[in-house]
């Protein structure tokens, strides 16, 4: 997508977005790990959309979760070093992407937040570098992340060493009173953005589409000494009475 645009990408709620994806890793390594510790006919009891909690009393949980986490973390590493270094916009630019999360409080999605927030600490490369992309924006959220007992405030407290060793994530309030009528089971209602810029807003044309999907122009840049020598002498007529 950014070889064919100039301008930003943005993703609404990765750890949202993910949560079938990891399942389906903690399925394939679950596989691998019920081949030597578990009973055959186990197998037929979970498939690639079982939540990771319902493993818990599975012989090969533990091997699985360590598993998944590791390809995870590799997963988010290798995000962060090409997004880093594929120069594949326009030739020579990095593709200018955000990622929102902080929100999902299932155990995949909370994986994901973590390993994101983990890998943006530790910095990219042998110097640990602060990383320019992806720009994080943390999703505050009441009764979620905000206070101390919220399922997601131990991520919310990540989230702030984070940004002050890395500079990210950023923050946005989804309790924001232009954000009222959200849906909180509905991840596609919650506010986002595309880096410090863009409000990923709600659809005020009634024509029912939700944020997730959608993106704008509203940057442009209009040059007007140019417009004027290509117009040449046209570009003042009409206005010549109400120049001093």
């Amino acid at each position: 997508q950014s070889l064919q645009q100039f301008g930003g990408v943005s993703a609404t709620h990765i750890d949202w977005t993910l949560v079938p994806y990891v399942r389906k890793s903690f399925y394939k390594h679950w596989k691998d790990g019920n081949k030597y510790i578990c009973e055959d006919d186990e197998v037929d009891v979970y498939s690639q959309e079982t939540p990771i909690d319902d493993y818990c009393t599975s012989p090969a949980y533990e091997y699985a979760m360590d598993m998944t986490k590791k390809e995870l973390y590799q997963a988010v590493e290798g995000m962060y070093h090409n997004l880093n270094t594929l120069q594949s916009r326009s030739g020579n630019q990095l593709p200018f992407t955000s990622i929102n999360y902080g929100t999902c409080t299932l155990p995949e999605g909370r994986m994901v937040t973590k390993a994101i927030l983990d890998t943006s600490i530790k910095g990219i490369g042998g110097f640990h570098r602060t990383s320019i992309f992806p720009c994080g924006i943390f999703q505050c959220m009441k009764g979620v992340n905000r206070k101390e007992g919220d399922p997601n405030y131990d991520l919310f407290r990540l989230a702030l060493e984070s940004t002050s060793k890395r500079l990210y994530p950023n923050y946005a309030n989804v309790d924001w009173s232009v954000n009222a009528g959200y849906d909180k089971n509905d991840p596609t209602t919650y506010v986002s953005t595309m880096g410090c810029r863009t409000y990923n807003g709600f659809d005020i044309n009634g024509m029912g589409f939700k944020k997730d999907g959608r993106g704008n122009i509203a940057p442009v840049t209009i040059i007007l000494p140019t417009l004027a020598m290509e117009a040449k002498e046209e570009f003042m007529n009409g206005y010549g009475d109400s120049i001093v």
